[in-house]
């Protein structure tokens, strides 16, 4: 019986040994994997070479990466140009996170997507060129590249992160994809270099704070179809103005907030409120246009908009408001900026029905002179018939 047991015990005692054996290997790779330059990532794999250029390979998906479970092999490598082979077929999560000495990027044409944080804080990055394959750009992909310049979005791209470029300071340009359907929030947030963008067709919904902190931010292009601006969608932007489109029914708390250069806007038929700070520390705001449809205004909409008048019917929400704060008002009639002669048209005979003001040949009635107010300065003067036709020579002028 004993030599039994004695047996038995032998018999563990080299199971145990036998099975410790892998466990130690993997150890002993994992632990010569520290600053090692190559590898394995996912169902890919990496290498580096003397002159610092990181290649991924193979034919599937990379790593993600975390801040609690590990950063990326190559992060603390120096690493200062990637080249993504064809085969992979993303770029996994934070894969490049932080690599402060990365200069610039080749992407193959089989990856499909870029994963979250992917590139946050690669600040010498300056030239990225995203392949027509991928689809998909996740949140924070390319927040804080202050050398990003320009960007183009390819048309294969229908979704755009939170925050995916946010704080990219150096950004000038960014032609978006055309069947790009979902812009997240902050996803230009304090892009302070970008001067204008396009809105594409497919977008119905500007999120909040996506332009915010925009300060270069003169032109924005919005096309019908777009039902909602969100919170501080454009607050701290350099707009002088902006056309709303018609399908627009929400406009958010602080969507234009301190929009130092806005001079007019129209509020679309079809919104019902104006929050609170919408136009708020709007200092040069001189013309703000609403519609019978609104029936509620927040008391601090207009906050230190100290030059605004409101133009609207009579009778209204925006009427009571303006007596009610003592804001001026012009009760007006239908119609479209620059049309001055009211003809549902805007051509030469609107320049001409304001010279005919001037010399007082013909007036134009109180209730249509904000329809020949081209400037914003609360009167009808040579400068709106010379704006009005540098406007129809196509010259950079928009009708506020």
């Amino acid at each position: 019986m004993k030599k039994t047991v004695k047996i038995i015990t032998v018999l563990l005692a080299v199971v145990l040994l036998v099975s410790a054996v892998p466990f130690a290997v993997t150890a002993a790779e994992t632990f010569q994997s520290v600053g090692a330059k190559s590898g394995r990532t996912g169902d890919c794999t990496w290498k580096i070479d003397d002159n610092g250029t990181l290649t991924i390979s193979g034919n599937g998906k990379m790593g993600d990466y975390s801040y609690f479970e590990g950063s990326a092999p190559w992060v603390d490598l120096g690493i200062k140009r990637v080249i993504i082979e064809k085969g992979v077929k993303n770029i996994g999560n934070l894969s490049f996170y932080h690599c402060e000495t990365l200069t610039d990027i080749f992407i193959s044409d089989s990856v499909t997507e870029i994963g979250s944080q992917a590139f946050l804080l690669c600040k010498k990055l300056d030239d990225i060129v995203i392949p027509n394959s991928v689809t998909k750009i996740e949140s924070s992909a390319f927040s804080y590249c202050e050398n990003l310049k320009i960007v183009k979005i390819p048309d294969s791209v229908t979704s755009i992160g939170k925050s995916a470029f946010d704080n990219c300071k150096g950004l000038t340009k960014i032609e978006l994809s055309k069947n790009l359907t979902s812009l997240g929030p902050l996803a230009f947030d304090s892009c302070t270099g970008l001067t204008d963008i396009v809105i594409p067709p497919k977008v119905t919904s500007i999120e909040y704070t996506t332009f915010r902190n925009c300060t270069s931010l003169k032109s924005v292009e919005m096309h019908d179809g777009i039902t909602s601006i969100g919170d501080s969608a454009f607050c701290s932007t350099a707009l002088t103005s902006i056309k709303i489109p018609d399908s627009v029914t929400n406009i958010g708390y602080s969507a234009f907030s301190s929009c130092n250069e806005l001079i007019s806007v129209k509020i679309p038929d079809g919104v019902t409120n104006i929050r609170g700070e919408t136009f708020e520390n709007c200092k040069k705001l001189r013309r703000v246009i609403i519609p019978a449809s609104v029936t509620k205004i927040y008391n601090n909409a207009f906050d230190y908009s100290d030059n605004v008048t409101i133009y609207g019917t009579e009778n209204s929400s925006a009427q009571s408001f303006a007596e009610d704060y003592g804001i001026p008002f012009v009760s007006i009639l239908p119609g479209i900026i620059g049309d001055a002669n009211n003809d549902e048209l805007v051509d030469v005979r609107d320049v001409t029905c304001i010279q005919r003001h001037i010399a007082e040949f013909e007036l134009i009635t109180n209730k249509r002179t904000y329809l020949a107010d081209f400037d914003c300065d609360g009167e009808v003067t040579v400068a709106d018939a010379t704006l009005l036709q540098m406007f129809l020579a196509e010259y950079d002028v928009q009708i506020s």
